[in-house]
Order: structure tokens, then C-alpha cells, then sequence
């Protein structure tokens, strides 16, 4: 088998296994990102508890109100992970190599460019989803053109692909990429997470010298202390993501307000507080979510890698 396609195999393995267990971790905790979300979004319930806005939400609305737009969600999750799994370790193949020392300087840039490449092509994705999600709870339709009154004309998505095709024809295809200044700098959410699993990785299999890969409960407690540092240094940013996705809503401010001018207005009107709305509820769902993600990951690629009898190209210095 040449270097080509070895590099071009073992990286379709990690793309798939990455994102097989980003859905499964996504499907798990998929509750508490639609709690999230709707505290951001809907200033009547941004102030109550995650916990106690996801009882109320169930009381009001039901079980299945929490896994509202699900499928469109997953679908976001498994194309994202897909591209970056892919890219960071067809680059650390390319440009580094299977056998040669690694490092957490290494990690961090193909983590960044991995995340870069994912947001300019999955950006269009996430804002309709963030679009779905909302749809029907008073502050998701689309405000295209103007009907015949005067009103804003509200436009009811079908699913992603639809909501794409209706997006470009009322706004443009611009509208599409809503947000993508604080999403590139949110790259360095994943690519701090990555980064510190990597390196945490590397220093528990130096005293597994016997094991390529991570048993159960390590990998599961590694993606925790990874995704809890990288949540809590980017959240605010993620806030403003959500906003810039969706449509911030605020009367007296620029609809086309940048990232920058978004920042500034909340923290004078609200408090730097308004920022970290959520944050509890984030903390949660982004450890379990990123436990069980690490886990089903090297698991299911060293399953494969097993079932086809070949080890795992990228082995840890």
C-alpha cells in the first residue's frame, strides 16, 4: 500500500470514528445545548437556571421540545467532525509524518487550521440550524423581505437543505456566513481542546508503553479536563456566535453589527454577566458531550484499525 493512500485511509478512519462519536456524545446531551441556546436567544428566559428552565420547558412543552431540530443538529455535528478529523490528521501526516516526534505546538496549529477549513464550509450549516432550533418559539423566523403590508415576511424552514435555498433567495448568499468572524475565533475552541487531549494523551500512553490507545476511562476523563479549559475560555465568544447566527434582536442596534460592536453593546447594557449566560448548563453538557465524544473516538478507530489489521498511523511520542 503506498504512503498516499495509507495516509489517505488511516485519515478517513479517524474522520469517521471522530464523527460517529461526536454524534453519539451531541445525541446524549442534545437537551442542554437546546436549553442553551434558548437562554441566549430569548431575553424572557435568560435569566432562570439551566436546570430549572429545562423542568419548565418540559412542564410547558414536553419531553420532545427539548430535542427540537435534532436531526438537523446531528447532521451539523457529523459533517463538522467529519472535515476536522479529517484535515488535522491528514495534515499531521502530510507535514509531519507518522514517525516523527510530536508536540502540543504542532497540535495546536493543525488543530487551528482543521477548525478554519471547518468553519468556512460548515458556517452555512450551523446558522439555519440555529434557525431550526428556535423555529416556532417566537424568535426564529427568518425576517426576509417585506410582504405586501410593510411586516417582516417570516419564513418557515423544512429542514437544512431548504432552509439554505430560502436564506440565499431572501438575503443573500452573505447571510449564509452571519457570524463568521466570532466563529474563526472560536476556532480556537477545538483546537485548545484538541490540543490539550493530544498532550494529555501523550503522557498517559508513555507509561502504557505496551498501547497505541487510550483504555475507556482515561480517554473519557481526558476529554473532560480538555473540554472544561476550552469552554470556559471561549464561552463568551460562543454567546456572541449564537447571536451573530440567529439574528442578535436588539431593537437599537445594527442588524449587521460585527462581533466587536455585539461585544461592546452587551456588556454596556447588560453586564459582562449576559456573556456567561448559560455557562452552567454549557459546562455540563460540553463535559459529557466531550467524555464520551474522546471515547467512542478511540474506541471505534481502534476497532477499526484492529478489524483491518493495520496500527494506527499516528502513533504518540
Amino acid at each position: 500500500m503506498s504512503s498516499s493512500s495509507l495516509v489517505s485511509y488511516e485519515s478517513m478512519v479517524h474522520a469517521l470514528s471522530g464523527s460517529c462519536g461526536s454524534c453519539s456524545a451531541m445525541a446524549i446531551t442534545l437537551p442542554l445545548d437546546t436549553v442553551r441556546t434558548r437562554m441566549i436567544l430569548d431575553p424572557s428566559k435568560g435569566q432562570a437556571d439551566t436546570f430549572k428552565l429545562m423542568l419548565r420547558i418540559l412542564q410547558d412543552e414536553g419531553l420532545m421540545s427539548l430535542f427540537h431540530g435534532a436531526h438537523s443538529t446531528i447532521t451539523c455535528v457529523a459533517v463538522s467532525n467529519f472535515i476536522y478529523f479529517y484535515t488535522f490528521h491528514g495534515l499531521k501526516q502530510i507535514l509531519v509524518g507518522p514517525n516523527a516526534k510530536q508536540s502540543a505546538s504542532k497540535d495546536l496549529v493543525f488543530a487551528c487550521l482543521s477548525g478554519a477549513l471547518n468553519v468556512f464550509v460548515t458556517n452555512p450549516l450551523w446558522v439555519v440550524n440555529s434557525k431550526l432550533k428556535m423555529q416556532g418559539r417566537g424568535t426564529a423566523d427568518l425576517q426576509g423581505r417585506r410582504d405586501g403590508s410593510g411586516g417582516p415576511l417570516k419564513i418557515k424552514f423544512k429542514g437544512l437543505l431548504d432552509g439554505l435555498i430560502k436564506m440565499v433567495q431572501s438575503d443573500g448568499c452573505a447571510a449564509l456566513w452571519n457570524g463568521l468572524a466570532a466563529s474563526l475565533m472560536l476556532v480556537s475552541n477545538p483546537a485548545i481542546k484538541f490540543t490539550v487531549y493530544e498532550y494529555l494523551k501523550r503522557q498517559v500512553l508513555k507509561r502504557q508503553l505496551s498501547s497505541t490507545s487510550l483504555s475507556a476511562l482515561p480517554a473519557f476523563v481526558l476529554g473532560v479536563l480538555a473540554s472544561s479549559v476550552a469552554t470556559v475560555a471561549t464561552y463568551p465568544l460562543q454567546v456572541v456566535q449564537v447571536k451573530l447566527r440567529h439574528g442578535h434582536g436588539y431593537s437599537n442596534l445594527s442588524p449587521n453589527a460585527n462581533t466587536a460592536k455585539l461585544f461592546i453593546y452587551m456588556i454596556r447594557n447588560f453586564g459582562i454577566g449576559s456573556l456567561y449566560r448559560g455557562l452552567d448548563g454549557k459546562l455540563v453538557q460540553s463535559l459529557i458531550a466531550a467524555g464520551f465524544m474522546f471515547l467512542s473516538y478511540e474506541k471505534i478507530s481502534a476497532l477499526i484499525f484492529a478489524l483491518f489489521g493495520l496500527r494506527k498511523a499516528i502513533k504518540s511520542a
